[in-house]
């Protein structure tokens, strides 16, 4: 477990307290969360039962309620104006009553898993499909209420925003469009006391899931360089130095992410053979983010080391840069296994080690480079923010 001092701990508490976006008008809120909202219809034998989802990851993941596909020898997936899709359970709880899906369709629009519970009184929507067997599926219905109690105890969400059969897997969204909670019913008989997973809950379902699918990592040049001191030992604010922090304004506007993937802060520290650098985010990266740490020789206009963090998935690979591209300026990186390489997340700050023989150095004067991108057409990251080259001394 990192435990910080001084200046980064000011950063893990400003962006714990700061408000992650401004409030959407209901009918603004609903119209984007729509395209994510899916039917979930379950055969089982002879006999269909449906309920409510959501893709909470553009590849194709969604979320809905256990025990809507309890049993079922197939899973059909509707989302509105696209044709139906089986899916497979990928991941299943029985104990919190939770189920992740997967589709064969990617680049679906999502509905972001909110990073913190909801307060009591906080305003929520449901969004779902109920009893579509009397007033159809032609479109899905939305209720609004509040949070009623969270129930920690138990992972529950409890709300008086009005659910009804079919309702259950739906997601409950905040006045931010994050999905709070996952519906999973009432109390039969009692109006206005229903319940929903709480989204924290869900959250190792969710991973799983992603994890499940993660792309494999091509094999790799193997070298031995020194292992890496813990990311958890304490560090002394003194021994740290700034690489770069700018306003919360990411630099390129035209790639679309459900986060403000702008970087507050960057400090790197060089201990016992190792180099550790801390980043410290606006808000908790989410869907196809991807955090980047690139190195180069000071001069050189092509970087030559860079450690990609992917935070869905947890997934990194550390590796030398090649340049596919040069008109494109697209670049590739060709994974080195290197031993004790760690990468520790907790909320928007993210801490990577590994050992200074990693980067071969022939000099101790070394540029490096923080960068956060994310996935967008064409299956390429764009890059979303970055802060300047900065020289550093290893």
């Amino acid at each position: 477990m990192m435990r910080l001092k001084g200046p980064l701990a000011a950063i893990l508490c400003a962006v714990l307290l700061a408000d992650s976006g401004v409030a959407q008008g209901v009918a603004d809120l609903v119209e984007r969360a729509r395209p994510a909202v899916a039917i979930v219809v379950a055969r089982t034998g002879g006999e269909l039962s449906q309920g409510s989802g959501f893709v909470y990851d553009t590849r194709g993941f969604l979320l809905t309620a256990a025990h809507v596909v309890e049993g079922a020898g197939e899973v059909t997936v509707r989302l509105p104006n696209r044709r139906p899709m089986l899916a497979v359970v990928v991941q299943t709880s029985r104990s919190i009553d939770v189920a992740a899906l997967r589709v064969g369709e990617e680049g679906l629009p999502f509905i972001p898993l909110a990073t913190g519970r909801p307060r009591v009184g906080e305003e929520i929507m449901v969004l779902g499909y109920p009893r579509g067997d009397v007033i159809g599926f032609d479109d899905l219905t939305v209720t609004r209420g509040i949070v009623s109690r969270v129930l920690l105890d138990q992972g529950l969400l409890q709300f008086d925003a009005s659910v009804n059969p079919g309702n259950s897997g739906g997601p409950v969204l905040n006045n931010r469009g994050e999905a709070v909670g996952i519906v999973v019913g009432g109390i039969r008989g009692a109006a206005g006391i229903n319940f929903a997973v709480l989204s924290e809950v869900a959250q190792d379902v969710a991973r799983l899931a992603l994890q499940s699918f993660a792309p494999t990592t091509p094999p790799v040049v193997p070298v031995q360089p020194t292992p890496t001191p813990a990311i958890g030992a304490d560090l002394d604010p003194r021994e740290l130095r700034l690489i770069g922090r700018k306003g919360p304004t990411p630099q390129n506007r035209e790639v679309w992410t459900p986060v403000n993937l702008a970087i507050r802060e960057a400090y790197y520290v060089v201990r016992s053979g190792a180099l550790f650098v801390l980043i410290a985010l606006y808000e908790p990266p989410m869907g196809d983010a991807e955090i980047s740490v690139s190195w180069r020789l000071p001069g050189s206009s092509v970087p030559r080391w860079r450690l990609r963090y992917f935070p869905s998935t947890g997934r990194y690979v550390f590796g030398r840069v090649v340049l596919v591209d040069e008109a494109r300026r697209i670049e590739n990186v060709e994974p080195v296994h290197v031993e004790g390489l760690r990468v520790i997340a907790r909320e928007a700050l993210i801490g990577m080690g590994l050992a200074l023989s990693a980067l071969r150095p022939a000099t101790a004067e070394w540029e490096i480079q923080v960068g956060t991108l994310y996935r967008g057409p064409g299956d390429r990251y764009y890059w979303v923010d970055w802060l300047p080259w900065t020289r550093i001394t290893l």
